[in-house]
């Protein structure tokens, strides 16, 4: 992975229980995207350090894939509680007209289908 804090937070995710899919290019490491159930969250290292969290639904023009939800630049390990914010529909800043934007994906396996990107899982050692 590029970033080794977004590496270091996928080994507490798996920990955790969530699954974590990584773009399988080789080299491009930068971002994952973790699931709980059907649920589906994205995890990226941030530009300027730290890590960025946000929520994942079907594109659209008025919200795009997903809000940012939680931009940090932090050194602690507690991933877990910045992903709740990400299994939600929307923020709470969002607008009627974003909310009603927004489609969430049934499963991973519809994401991965309508996906053009291919993921591998991430399995813990």
């Amino acid at each position: 992975m590029k970033s080794e804090l977004l590496k270091a937070h996928v080994g507490v995710l798996l920990n955790a229980g969530y699954r974590v899919f990584v773009y399988a290019k080789e080299g491009n490491k930068s971002f994952c995207k973790v699931v709980r159930g059907d649920q589906i969250a994205s995890v990226e290292a941030y530009y300027f350090g730290g890590l960025n969290f946000g929520t994942v639904h079907k594109p659209n023009k008025e919200t795009g894939t997903g809000f940012s939800m939680n931009r940090e630049v932090f050194t602690g390990l507690d991933t877990t509680a910045y992903l709740d914010d990400c299994f939600r529909l929307a923020p709470n800043w969002a607008s009627a007209k974003q909310r009603k934007s927004v489609v969430k994906y049934a499963s991973w396996a519809e994401y991965t289908q309508k996906s053009s990107l291919k993921y591998v899982e991430v399995l813990a050692d």
